[in-house]
């Protein structure tokens, strides 16, 4: 923030905010879609277990993932 104006510094830190809790959306749409049709559905407990698990290994790969950016190529130059 030394290096920036207030306002600047004020701008890139809501610019995260807003990343953050756009990124938290489709997370709980997912969830209360699962906890408001599935959870008090009839279904058999093995798709209950298996939704659970795969949802459990996509949350985990998505907070993994996230926000990640590809290390950059690099170039090789031959010495002559």
């Amino acid at each position: 923030p030394r290096l920036l104006s207030r306002k600047d510094a004020l701008i890139q830190r809501t610019r995260t905010g807003v990343q953050l809790i756009l990124g938290c959306v489709p997370l709980l749409v997912i969830a209360g879609l699962i906890e408001g049709f599935l959870s008090p559905s009839a279904a058999p407990w093995w798709i209950k277990a298996t939704t659970g698990l795969v949802t459990g290994v996509l949350l985990y790969a998505y907070w993994l993932g996230a926000g990640r950016q590809a290390p950059a190529a690099t170039v090789e130059r031959n010495a002559p």
